[in-house]
C-alpha cells in the first residue's frame, strides 16, 4: 500500500506541473534567432537595399563573364549553378510574402566582370574586394582578382531565397562593395596549454 501511495503522489504532482507549464511554451517552438530572408552574413562593408524584388526562373538564369576567364571560374559557376536554387529551396518557409507590386521584374542574369588574369594560389597581397550590383534583370559582380570574384558569388548566393509560395526565387534590388577588414588574416599556435617543439612551429609560421 506504501508503495502504491507513493506512485500516486508522484502522478499527482506530475501533473500539476504539466498543467502549470505556460501555453506560451509549446506555442513558440522554434529557434530563438529567426532565420532571414536574403540577408548576407558576414555583413558587407557597404550596402545599399531598396523594397523592390526581381523573380528568378532558374532553368532561364545563367552567369555570364565579360572579363577574364579561367578553368578556376568555370568550374566555380557549375559549382553555384547546381547549388544555388537547390540551397534555397531547403530554406524555411516565413509567415511573410511579396506584395505583387514589389516584384518589378526578372533576374535573368548576373555579368561578372574579372578585369585581371586569375591568380594560382593565394598570397598575403591578393586582393578581394568586390562589387554587386542587382538593379535589373542583368546584375553585374566586378573583381579585380578571382578571390574577389570567389567571395562576391558566395555573398550573391546568400542574397536569392525561396518565397513563402514554394516556388518563387526571388533577389532584393542591392547594391553591394565589400572587403576584408583585416588584409592578413592568421591562426594561433597556442603554446602555453600545450608545449611545441621549435621545428613544426617555424614551418607554420612560414606558410
Amino acid at each position: 500500500m506504501h508503495n502504491i501511495s507513493l506512485i500516486t503522489n508522484a502522478f499527482v504532482n506530475c501533473s500539476i506541473l504539466l498543467c502549470s507549464v505556460p501555453q506560451s511554451y509549446s506555442q513558440n517552438l522554434g529557434p530563438a534567432v529567426k532565420m532571414t530572408n536574403g540577408q548576407v552574413w558576414p555583413k558587407p562593408v557597404l550596402q545599399h537595399i531598396d523594397d523592390e524584388y526581381l523573380k528568378f526562373e532558374p532553368q532561364n538564369f545563367h552567369f555570364n563573364i565579360t572579363g577574364y576567364s579561367c578553368d578556376d571560374l568555370q568550374d566555380t559557376f557549375k559549382r553555384y549553378n547546381s547549388m544555388l536554387f537547390l540551397k534555397a529551396t531547403k530554406t524555411f518557409q516565413q509567415n511573410t510574402s511579396l506584395s505583387a507590386d514589389s516584384i518589378i521584374g526578372k533576374m535573368e542574369v548576373l555579368n561578372v566582370q574579372l578585369t585581371n588574369p586569375c591568380e594560382n594560389y593565394p598570397s598575403l597581397n591578393m586582393e578581394e574586394k568586390y562589387e554587386i550590383k542587382i538593379i535589373n534583370s542583368s546584375g553585374l559582380l566586378v573583381a579585380t582578382s578571382i578571390w574577389g570574384i570567389l567571395r562576391g558569388l558566395e555573398t550573391f548566393s546568400q542574397l536569392v531565397y525561396l518565397e513563402t509560395d514554394g516556388s518563387t526565387f526571388v533577389i532584393r534590388r542591392t547594391t553591394i562593395v565589400d572587403y576584408p577588414k583585416f588584409r592578413h588574416r592568421g591562426f594561433l599556435l597556442d603554446t602555453s596549454r600545450r608545449p611545441a617543439i621549435i621545428s613544426p612551429s617555424n614551418r607554420s609560421r612560414k606558410l
